[in-house]
């Protein structure tokens, strides 16, 4: 039920705590593992009831019985570059998360440019210019 003069527009759903994620959030709750499926299911209904937007984090360990539930729901994907194993993110709207050292990963993407969240610290940022002249042909947007 959306909240009379609400300003929520958006949900994430965090699937498992060892899901990626695009920004920096200190979580007092204490999940651990993936997300129980009736939570999951919940939180769908909650967002396609309220016409919210959904963005979901996946990790490379997500259940069959996660993306069977996720695939016919409307939202954007952000996963972590190992979980393309299972999971083909869409090039327009999907967001890649890459660990410096996972880079290389990069050349399983088959020749598409995605929206890549690349995460370094400041000593590794001194490979940038290399990094992006070596995979260039694999971003649509990039994001440090």
């Amino acid at each position: 039920m959306k909240m009379e003069n609400s300003k929520l527009e958006s949900v994430v759903i965090v699937t498992d705590d060892i899901a990626p994620s695009f920004c920096y959030y200190d979580s007092k709750t204490k999940m651990t593992g993936l997300m129980p499926i009736d939570v999951l299911k919940d939180g769908i209904n909650f967002c396609e009831r309220g016409g919210y937007a959904a963005t979901v984090l996946y990790s490379a360990r997500i259940s069959e019985e996660h993306l069977k539930l996720l695939d016919g729901f409307a939202h954007i994907k952000v996963l972590d570059i190992d979980a393309l194993k299972f999971c083909l993110p869409d090039p327009e709207n999907d967001i890649i998360i890459v660990e410096l050292g996972k880079f290389q990963n990069l050349d399983t993407l088959q020749g598409k440019k995605y929206n890549i969240i690349l995460r370094m610290d400041l000593e590794e940022a001194k490979q940038l210019p290399m990094l992006i002249y070596q995979y260039h042909h694999c971003f649509q947007l990039m994001y440090l």
